[in-house]
């Protein structure tokens, strides 16, 4: 599936602007910024006992809420794979269909050189339909107004920045390309969002039709077949991302549209979206934009994905401002009372509620819970991600007290990040690595038991 109307399906959390400088195991600090990072650490803990949604004081209501939301989400999750699955059988079993009927007549004779070359052909068609689907995002958002921000394809971004058009490196998992545009000049009411969103499978529908036609007219032979898998893999793309579905990680631009279509509120939220990531690209951290953009959405909001994707940018920012007891706080609510909020934001807010337990009360079991085999498989997909890598180091450091496996997560996340197109995150993940490194090396959390 492809997401379009998030930038950074959760912000990597960000600290302050001023740290430019890698973190390594043996920052050092001195006895009174030692004893400051203590000091907050203890506060950061002792908030379980009043925060909303902390444990041991989590309100009755609340917690039939996450248990309810909980169920429904299995159960929701549950449907969409298995619709999900027999989707994507049937689409590929009429691109396997297409090719077994075109396989005699491709006159290439037989043998391993013939089945690779039809696998590189249909691995090729693939690849092309991706690229329309993202064009056809980029078309039609401009016809609608909007502004070029960024460009992916696979892990290929291009993106506008200082005025120019770079090349960088980022992925996404759950995701083959996205395509993000700054919003019109416009009310977020009256921003029109139908053609932007649905561009893409107009445009997959759009040229699986004239690759079809091509396919007729073209003689038997590599061109013909190639064309039917073009159309094939067209139209697979077209239905896949047309028709709504909600799936495990994000939802589809069909699930997109119809949640813009029922609630206001959720075309405001996706223009807020779009404006944090236009931000974002220039080079801004949460921190430095509008506070009236962070207001954390209404119950009511929360069942809607693109409201609950603003109350994960206002947890992030609250990491951004250093406030980790209110962010560990939001973040448990969040996940307690959202039944909008998507996958892959779910596993993001819990590698964040990681980071806090291992800076805050640092205690095995809750680690453990929050280390699940789905979010371990998470972390997995999402391992050259910049909040996951910071966490790992963290972890590292203040639960495995590791130091030379943090410092080769420290590598990695260098050679990461001199690819990464946003350079406030990585600043922002560099001083909360700095943060950890701190807390090891002044000895503070590491009895923890």
């Amino acid at each position: 599936m492809h997401k379009k109307t998030i930038a950074q399906p959760a912000m990597p959390a960000a600290v302050s602007a001023a740290e430019t400088t890698p973190a390594t195991a043996e920052t050092a600090t001195n006895a009174e910024a030692a004893e400051t990072l203590a000091e907050t650490a203890r506060r950061a803990t002792g908030a379980e006992t009043t925060a909303t949604g902390m444990q041991g004081r989590k309100p009755a209501s609340q917690q039939a809420n996450q248990q309810k939301n909980s169920r429904k989400n299995r159960r929701h999750t549950g449907l969409s794979k298995i619709l999900y699955s027999l989707f994507m059988l049937a689409g590929g079993g009429a691109v396997g269909a297409i090719s077994v009927m075109a396989w005699p007549h491709m006159e290439l004779g037989s043998g391993l050189w013939t089945l690779g070359l039809l696998l590189l052909l249909a691995l090729l068609a693939v690849y092309l339909q991706a690229l329309l689907h993202e064009g056809g995002h980029l078309l039609f958002g401009l016809l609608s107004g909007y502004r070029f921000c960024s460009f992916r394809i696979g892990s290929l971004i291009w993106l506008r920045q200082g005025g120019k058009i770079r090349l960088r490196r980022y992925s996404l998992a759950g995701t083959g390309g996205q395509c993000l545009l700054a919003p019109p000049d416009l009310p977020p009411e009256e921003a029109p969002f139908r053609l932007y969103h649905l561009g893409g499978a107009l445009m997959n529908l759009i040229t699986a039709a004239l690759f079809a036609g091509l396919a007729l007219s073209l003689p038997d032979g590599p061109f013909s077949f190639f064309a039917c898998l073009l159309a094939g893999f067209g139209l697979l793309f077209g239905l896949a991302n047309g028709i709504p579905l909600h799936t495990a990680l994000i939802d589809n631009d069909g699930q997109n549209v119809l949640s813009l279509r029922r609630m206001p509120q959720a075309r405001r939220a996706l223009w807020l979206q779009l404006k944090v990531n236009e931000e974002i690209t220039a080079g801004l951290r949460l921190r430095d934009m509008p506070s009236e953009w962070f207001r954390m959405p209404t119950q009511a909001e929360l069942q809607n994905s693109m409201c609950a994707a603003i109350g994960v940018f206002a947890c992030n920012r609250l990491m951004d401002e250093l406030r980790f007891a209110e962010a560990e706080a939001t973040m448990k609510t969040l996940l307690a009372e959202s039944g909008g909020l998507v996958g892959i934001y779910r596993n993001l807010l819990t590698n964040d509620l990681l980071f806090c337990e291992l800076i805050g009360a640092n205690r095995p079991q809750r680690r453990q819970e929050y280390r699940s085999r789905e979010q371990k498989k998470f972390e997995r997909a999402m391992r050259r991600f910049p909040s996951i890598l910071r966490t790992q180091y963290a972890f590292a450091l203040l639960a495995e007290h590791d130091t030379a496996k943090a410092a080769d997560l420290e590598t990695a996340f260098n050679k990461m990040a001199r690819q990464y197109p946003y350079s406030g995150d990585i600043a922002s993940e560099r001083e909360l690595m700095a943060y950890a490194a701190n807390l090891a090396e002044a000895g503070i959390n590491n009895t923890a038991q």
